[in-house]
């Protein structure tokens, strides 16, 4: 054993001084979030040298971490999240862009805290990859000197990702459920722990609703769609639709019609969702140069388990799936089964959702499944039960694309 571990020891110290030193150029060419994504530095064979990568350093990690250190882990890693909320709350990440580096005695004077709790707090956001102590910025003995690096530039409230929502919502809002769920599993439970928490029998969407959220809620959703069209329209097969008008089903507030008709001058899309949200698009759209909103053929309200859905050879679902159970899902499906309009090598719907993995790069989606097991009691999927509800509901799975930028899957269904 400790001649593997010489090996590896040796191999990963080669590695982490190559990447952190000459290949770090490449490396933040390789991993930014760009609006404009370049091909050749973000190329998919690259893509999956890193993926691949991620995965198999995650598991040795995993087993050669002693126990006792992941059972402290686990215990106390709810404490990322609310130092993250620090930093957020007090928009570190937005002073540092303006006026950075800074040392945390004059980081802590721009940003109203104390500080002491200043250099406690970047201490610990530093050793979880947020922000960075640039090189030769301090000498030995001198004050800390800090600075963004690509992670906490997703903090900044005027990042174009607008990631920042997503701390505001699940960061907070997310954390006050959680304490609810031991509750929400027990046999014979019919509440999940939002409804325990809020002290109510509705629907979260309900819930939302009534407590004027829902706006907040679309804005962190809508984030998804900012921070993954990029890739998503760069590396799915959006031209084998180009004739044809793509509709979302289940659109939310547009997100996703909305950067796929700018991106694509000549593309035609239409929207379906409930009343309330379908008038969120309208306005969207209302607002928008008459190019644009002119190739939003149709915005349809009503509710897609009852209501004539809108006919079309290329459906979009994203995030749909994940708030419902297998007799739902399959449901769906069927119903755009019936409205599909049937074209060779064309037809098809395009899912985006958190696809389940083992290792270090599924870990958002197990995130995700328990996020949706205690607001709505249902779940994030496998591949395979992906597999077996588009059989049942009509489709074949055609293909599996992983975008780069995204933390959600495509899943290409074909009609069967």
């Amino acid at each position: 054993m400790e001649a593997e571990l010489d090996q590896l020891l040796a191999s990963a110290k080669q590695a982490a001084r190559a990447l952190d030193g000459p290949l770090a150029p490449f490396v933040d060419d390789a991993l930014r979030l760009s609006q404009n994504p370049d091909s050749q530095s973000q190329s998919g064979a690259l893509r999956t040298k890193i993926l691949d990568t991620i995965q198999t350093l995650g598991k040795i990690q995993q087993i050669l971490t002693p126990p006792q250190v992941q059972f402290m882990d686990a215990i106390f890693s709810a404490t990322n999240t609310q130092v993250l909320v620090c930093a957020a709350k007090y928009h570190l990440a937005d002073i540092l862009h303006t006026k950075g580096p800074l040392s945390t005695t004059d980081l802590a004077a721009e940003a109203g805290i104390d500080e002491a709790a200043c250099g406690q707090i970047v201490r610990y956001l530093v050793e979880m990859g947020f922000f960075t102590h640039p090189a030769g910025a301090a000498a030995a003995g001198g004050p800390v000197v800090v600075d963004n690096n690509r992670t906490s530039q997703l903090l900044r409230t005027d990042h174009w990702t607008t990631w920042h929502n997503w701390v505001g919502l699940y960061a907070c809002e997310h954390y006050d459920i959680l304490p609810r769920l031991p509750a929400a599993i027990a046999a014979g439970e019919r509440r999940t722990a939002a409804q325990i928490y809020y002290g109510t029998d509705e629907p979260i969407y309900q819930v939302m609703e009534r407590l004027g959220t829902t706006a907040a809620f679309h804005r962190a959703i809508g984030a998804f769609s900012i921070a993954e069209a990029p890739g998503l329209l760069a590396d799915y097969h959006w031209a084998e639709v180009a004739d044809e008008v793509v509709t979302d089903i289940g659109a939310g507030a547009g997100d996703f019609v909305w950067h796929y008709l700018q991106a694509f001058p000549d593309a035609r899309a239409a929207a379906f969702e409930l009343p309330q949200t379908a008038e969120l698009i309208r306005k969207r759209f209302e607002d928008a140069d008459g190019a644009t909103a002119s190739r939003l053929v149709e915005v349809r309200s009503g509710d897609f388990f009852k209501d004539e859905l809108p006919r079309s050879a290329a459906y979009f679902l994203k995030f749909v799936f994940h708030n419902w159970d297998d007799e739902h899902c399959i449901k769906l499906l069927k119903r755009i089964r019936e409205s599909i309009i049937l074209k060779p090598g064309v037809s098809r719907v395009v899912v985006g959702e958190h696809i389940i993995l083992e290792g270090k790069l599924g870990s958002f989606a197990r995130y995700a499944d328990i996020r949706m097991l205690s607001r709505v009691k249902n779940r994030e999927r496998t591949l395979e039960e992906y597999r077996v509800i588009a059989e049942k509901g009509g489709f074949t799975l055609h293909e599996v694309v992983s975008p780069r930028g995204c933390l959600t899957q495509v899943i290409d269904l074909r009609p069967a």
